[in-house]
């Protein structure tokens, strides 16, 4: 029998928001928090965006669309939603076959005027001078009214770029805006502005096994400054601010199963009464229920890379 050997990956699951059924039961009711950075539609409550990248619009495969779902004194999913694509009125592009709008979607108050705006990643977008999939991460703004304007926050560079991975935001600069940090093809950028400008910073750089980057934001080290962390397939790293030292730990190698021992098999001694000895097929007893013999060598599977970028970026 051949000889298989299982390989233990990591992956990390997205988690799958079932939009309808989560209510609270009969009596009871939600409270309003007192601050609120997903809220839509500017009624004082939490709402919630579901990318679907591979749904078809107008007829076109995999063009992408977002759900948002209303919150309210039910919670999540008993006051409805809306759907958003590249077709709603004043979102940038057109619903295109590969699109993938909403690969990456996160709901967050980018201006500190208490409507959050809605960001959409469309990695597979299709860029004028730059290329198939350069990719494209877009800004709809919030209202009571429904989706307002939206906006290009950032296109990839070049063909394949597939920027729109993965979407984050938070406060990494100690200024008035929030920074908006995108995931593309072995590359995490971060645009933030800087008093009337806006600039693009590269945060990390490397092979990531065609992988989208994962990203959260929060304040890691309690120090009262948003950070950011990402996570790409190579080995763990962490990454401070300029005015710290900066750090690179080796990478926690998650072992297969063990490999069985290489069992060969011999010839018993020639019999005295033959002169001729032919090769046995038996296989000896210390090998038995293992492979015979293990020639062929599986190469080790990269390991995570986990980077933490604290304060200021």
């Amino acid at each position: 029998m051949p000889h298989r050997r299982r390989l233990l990956t990591y992956a990390i699951a997205a988690a799958t928001a079932a939009t309808a059924g989560f209510v609270f039961p009969p009596g009871a009711t939600a409270a309003a928090p007192g601050t609120v950075t997903s809220d839509f539609n500017g009624d004082g409550y939490a709402d919630l965006a579901v990318g679907v990248p591979d749904g078809t619009v107008a007829d076109q495969a995999k063009a992408g669309y977002v759900n948002v779902v209303w919150g309210g004194p039910k919670g999540v999913g008993a006051h409805g939603s809306i759907r958003v694509t590249q077709a709603t009125p004043e979102v940038p592009g057109s619903p295109e076959a590969g699109d993938r709008f909403g690969a990456s979607v996160t709901l967050t108050d980018l201006n500190g005027d208490g409507i959050a705006e809605l960001l959409a990643g469309a990695p597979g977008e299709d860029v004028t001078e730059r290329g198939t999939d350069a990719g494209m991460v877009i800004a709809v703004g919030g209202s009571k009214t429904g989706p307002g304007p939206g906006s290009t926050v950032l296109t990839g560079p070049s063909p394949s770029a597939a920027y729109g991975k993965s979407i984050a935001a938070a406060n990494l600069t100690g200024g008035d805006n929030k920074a908006i940090v995108v995931g593309g093809t072995d590359k995490v950028v971060a645009r933030v502005i800087v008093g009337e400008d806006s600039m693009v910073t590269t945060v990390v750089a490397a092979p990531m096994g065609g992988r989208a980057p994962v990203l959260a934001t929060g304040d890691f080290d309690s120090d009262g400054t948003a950070d950011l962390a990402t996570r790409t397939w190579r080995s763990v790293s962490a990454v401070r601010s300029p005015t710290r030292t900066s750090t690179t730990r080796a990478a926690p190698r998650v072992s297969p199963r063990a490999a069985p021992s290489t069992c060969t098999t011999e010839a018993p001694r020639a019999a005295r009464s033959a002169p001729v000895t032919r090769p046995s097929t038996r296989t000896p007893k210390a090998c038995r229920g293992r492979p015979r013999t293990v020639t062929a060598s599986v190469p080790p599977s990269p390991s995570p890379t986990s980077t933490v970028t604290a304060g200021r970026i």
